[in-house]
């Protein structure tokens, strides 16, 4: 069978600790990151179906894959497959979204800008070909205007991290057409973010002979080398310019969704 919800990205948002929330609900089977729409759509949709033959009768059968949320050839994929399909979309503050993914690839060793500031300024100046643009992401309504193509808003779900809470997840529980009469336990963050100590362990967690031991690679980037939940302050200057650049598309990003985005300030 395929899937009756998407939780869409973008990353760097919450949506893994979204979907841990969601999938302890009885009604709810839910899978992590398949990237189908985006990066395995070669594999076939057999392969797709394949991958929900676990559920039993969950009433609720979706998946999580934040690469969906800003490639431009998803929505129309999915509307082709799933057209009924409910599309939940978390937001997290653009600029603390944008800053967490530079430090996340750093990490990774995808990323050799040596600042924040400097990996900005190369897209700003449309430099960054084959590299994450992370104001682009960062820029929400860009991307929910492609999605509006395909899907009506009736069948989007906006919230944002900073407001997930018991009574947020009783309205996802019942845009999902399931009980909301559940206690989602405590809501404590997942996958939570941090900075690099070296660049030089990223760049060797990223060899291939590193690679072909299981699990060194990971063990490299994720336990030697990363600061969990520690990262450098984006400065004052940055910061504000930010601020000035994202105020237009938040502005417009609140008429489209109706979320209160105050916290963001």
């Amino acid at each position: 069978m395929l899937p009756n919800f998407v939780i869409a990205g973008p990353p760097k948002s919450g949506t893994t600790s979204l979907l841990f929330y969601l999938e302890r609900h009885p009604d709810v089977f839910v899978i992590n990151e398949p990237h189908f729409f985006s990066r395995n759509y070669e594999k076939g949709i057999e392969w797709y179906e394949s991958l929900f033959e676990k559920h039993k009768k969950e009433k609720a059968v979706g998946e999580k894959s934040p690469s969906y949320f800003f490639d431009p050839k998803v929505p129309l994929r999915i509307k082709k497959h799933i057209p009924d399909v409910k599309l939940i979309f978390i937001f997290r503050d653009p600029i603390k979204r944008a800053y967490s993914e530079y430090w996340h690839n750093v990490i990774h060793g995808t990323e050799f800008a040596e600042t924040f500031e400097k990996a900005i300024e190369q897209e700003l100046k449309n430099r960054r070909e084959n590299k994450t643009n992370y104001l682009n992401i960062s820029n929400y309504i860009f991307h929910l205007k492609n999605w509006n193509k395909y899907f009506p808003k009736s069948q989007m779900f906006f919230l944002t991290l900073e407001e997930i809470n018991q009574k947020k997840l009783e309205e996802i529980a019942e845009f999902l057409g399931i009980n909301k009469n559940f206690d989602f336990g405590e809501l404590k963050k997942y996958n939570v973010g941090g900075s690099a100590r070296s660049r030089k362990l990223a760049l060797l967690a990223q060899h291939e002979m590193i690679k072909k031991i299981p699990y060194l690679s990971e063990i490299i980037k994720r336990g030697l080398n990363m600061r969990r939940g520690k990262v450098p302050e984006i400065s004052k200057s940055t910061r504000e310019k930010l601020v000035k650049f994202f105020e237009p598309y938040n502005k417009e990003l609140v008429e489209f969704t109706g979320l209160d985005l105050s916290k963001w300030k």
